[in-house]
């Protein structure tokens, strides 16, 4: 499935980006919110890393990261912001490149994993440490 992104993307970045940023604004009104529905498609986005320009990649990264965060400002309770919280870093932690080009993100996004490393919530220390490990390995 990966690679098939990966193809499209190649085909045509503008298309791809476009249906993924449009699905993702559906979470954020919460026309089509579910976790299952957010996961997915942040494993897509993630799964496209490294298929598009630095530039493109950056425009993508940044807009998908802010649309995630103003979805976990948003969302009510601590499940909800837990799943939110653990798609923002999975997706952080597809782009090494983003992250190498952007050090003072890199840092952020090191304290918030430290920070949510410390959570109770089921899950939530799995994740920031999974991430820390895979940002760790890919910088």
């Amino acid at each position: 499935m990966r690679e098939t992104l990966v193809y499209l993307t190649h085909l045509d970045y503008d298309d791809t980006e476009t249906i993924m940023l449009t699905k993702l604004a559906k979470q954020v009104d919460g026309s089509e919110w579910s976790w299952n529905r957010l996961n997915t498609l942040c494993w897509a986005i993630g799964s496209i890393s490294g298929s598009m320009s630095e530039a493109s990649e950056k425009r993508f990264v940044v807009t998908v990261i802010k649309d995630l965060l103003g979805l976990c400002e948003q969302k009510k309770g601590k499940k909800n912001k837990a799943v939110v919280a653990s798609n923002i870093m999975y997706v952080v932690g597809q782009y090494p490149r983003f992250l190498r080009a952007h050090w003072k993100f890199l840092k952020t996004v090191v304290l918030k994993l430290f920070e949510f490393m410390h959570e109770k919530h089921p899950g939530v220390q799995d994740m920031a440490c999974d991430t820390f490990l895979k940002v760790a390995q890919k910088l």
